[in-house]
């Protein structure tokens, strides 16, 4: 955020706007399932070349659904 010169609700506007959220709000894409420090990777990617360069690792299965917390 401050390396790119944002302030906290520019930064919090692109990304819930951004593909790598919609690719994360999304279990079946499997981007859910990642790490923190590569979906933050996939993300600063976005927001310096303005797009999303992500395949999938594995298939998700159909009905896969994260654990209740």
């Amino acid at each position: 955020m401050e390396k790119e010169g944002m302030d906290m609700k520019s930064a919090l506007n692109w990304f819930y706007n951004s593909d790598t959220y919609n690719k994360l709000s999304k279990p079946e894409s499997g981007l859910f399932f990642q790490s923190e420090r590569y979906v933050y990777a996939l993300l600063y990617k976005e927001i310096t070349t303005g797009t999303l360069d992500w395949i999938p690792q594995s298939p998700i299965k159909k009905g896969c659904q994260p654990a209740s917390l």
